[in-house]
């Protein structure tokens, strides 16, 4: 990060916001409100990331969680503030890259206030999409692909934070019907995910796609076609020859399969309750379609709680390996070092040692 792209401005701005006193920050997250809405020229990733380092040591600062929350909601809400789109796009960029360059550091008594400032960001960042009409969803996708959704080991919980919270505040915000081309658009980055990731794949099929089918909350705005769409996504990506854990994929696509035809079974009978309440062959039918849910259902648990015995057994001998490993290791450096002469020395010298303390003991 080069000094010579930061104006002095920048350096003040985020040092008064790192202060000790409570007055001094919010006036000074006045300032910088005011400043980005005013200004004509576009702010560069170095400006911005200077200035996310004091915005995130001033989370950092606040107490209390009804303190926290709402510095949470000022913070996010920046993104609104800029004149052009590509400013808002890169202030969510350098959002995401201090959080992944911090996360490591956050202590468990400040992991909560973090968590509802990423949650806080999401928000704001569907609403943000939504009054452009979706346009710069595929930036916006990129910046998830290659920042909190990464593939990397120090940042699991970030990645599993955000699987978990994506469809309850995307279905919580949506104003408008949504495209097919729009919805898959938005499940983009948990496809990639889900052909990249062999250790969360569970994670991801669970808080996205079953999600999106357990949750009735503003379902008029999905398309009427979306569990169909969500299928045929999922055997492209089980076809493609990047996916590494295809097994997995087309495993759960049969099971999610299974629950799209539970879906259109419930509806059918909804219909046919309307046209003829009092016919006994819909009831038996009932009878019939709830028992093979039931089975369904307890084959789908026994199939998880399988996958999930073979990743437990699959880390154990992962573990026993690295021991192993090691114990090779040390004791091929203790036959390099320490040649069988020496060890007897040793062994010869220990004896006499203990025998003479003995005698002085005596």
């Amino acid at each position: 990060m080069s000094t010579s792209d930061i104006s002095p401005k920048e350096h003040e701005l985020a040092k008064k916001l790192v202060s000790p006193d409570k007055e001094t920050r919010e006036q000074n997250l006045q300032v910088i409100e005011t400043w980005f809405s005013s200004r004509s020229a576009p702010l560069s990733e170095v400006q911005l990331m200077k200035l996310w380092k004091g915005l995130y040591y001033c989370m950092w600062m606040s107490d209390k969680p009804f303190v926290q929350l709402e510095l949470a909601e000022r913070l996010a809400r920046l993104v609104h503030t800029f004149r052009r789109d590509s400013g808002s796009l890169l202030f969510l960029q350098t959002f995401y890259k201090t959080i992944q360059r911090e996360w490591i550091h956050i202590d468990i008594l400040r992991m909560d206030k973090f968590l509802s400032l990423v949650r806080k960001f999401l928000d704001q960042g569907f609403i943000f999409l939504q009054n452009k009409e979706w346009k710069p969803l595929k930036k916006y996708n990129i910046i998830l692909c290659k920042g909190p959704l990464q593939e990397i080991s120090s940042q699991q919980g970030l990645r599993s934070h955000i699987c978990s919270i994506y469809v309850e505040s995307l279905m919580s915000l949506l104003t408008k019907p949504l495209s097919s081309e729009v919805f898959l658009e938005l499940l983009q980055p948990f496809y990639s995910l889900l052909h990249s990731v062999t250790d969360r794949s569970s994670l991801v099929s669970k808080n996205i796609f079953k999600a999106l089918l357990k949750n009735k909350r503003k379902k008029k705005f999905l398309p009427h076609d979306y569990p169909e769409l969500m299928l045929k996504k999922l055997l492209e990506t089980a076809s493609s020859p990047q996916t590494q854990n295809r097994t997995f994929i087309y495993k759960f696509y049969e099971r999610f399969r299974m629950k799209v035809n539970r879906l259109k079974r419930k509806k059918s009978r909804g219909k046919k309750r309307n046209y003829n309440q009092e016919d006994n062959q819909s009831e038996e039918e009932e009878n019939y379609s709830e028992e093979e849910e039931k089975q369904s259902e307890v084959e789908e648990n026994q199939s998880e709680e399988e996958e999930n015995q073979i990743e437990e057994s699959k880390e154990e001998n992962q573990q026993k390996e690295k021991v192993n490993q090691h114990k090779e290791e040390e004791n091929h450096f203790k036959k390099e070092n320490f040649p069988q002469s020496q060890l007897l020395k040793k062994r010869a010298l220990k004896t006499k040692l203990q025998k003479h303390s003995k005698r002085r003991r005596s």
